[in-house]
């Protein structure tokens, strides 16, 4: 049996540790968003954002993108776990308040929260994709 306690503060430590990083690298992600890129002949004076944008995107991005998808990949079965015991137990007994693990409840809030993030963290990458291909000077 696995002491919950001992897999929420590896969940919650891993995860302050992926929104650090995410705060971080953000405003370099969210300054390529931004950019307006340019069209038809002023196209090629795309050349230095997207060369930017390309150290950006190797550097931050995806390991981002993987580190985010790895940390909740880990969490994941655990999380599943746990939510397959509560509504089992509601089953049985209903909603019983003698029984409440705050650290079961906890650790259920941090993966999902990790979850929200890493959704948000793969839609941001897909979009940065995107933008890198439309600064493509070529």
């Amino acid at each position: 049996m696995h002491n919950i306690s001992d897999i929420l503060s590896s969940a919650s430590l891993l995860v302050a540790i992926l929104t650090t990083i995410y705060s971080l690298f953000y405003p370099e992600i969210k300054g390529v968003l931004d950019i307006s890129p340019k069209s038809g002949s002023l196209k090629k004076d795309n050349a230095l954002d997207y060369e930017k944008a390309k150290i950006i995107r190797n550097s931050k991005v995806i390991p981002l993108f993987f580190g985010s998808i790895v940390l909740t990949l880990v969490f994941i079965p655990e999380f599943i776990n746990q939510l397959k015991i509560a509504y089992q137990y509601y089953r049985s007994t209903g909603f019983d308040m003698e029984n409440y693990n705050t650290a079961t409840a906890s650790f259920v809030v941090v993966t999902a929260f990790s979850i929200l993030l890493t959704v948000n963290i793969i839609i941001i990458s897909f979009k940065y994709m995107i933008q890198l291909k439309n600064l493509n000077p070529e």
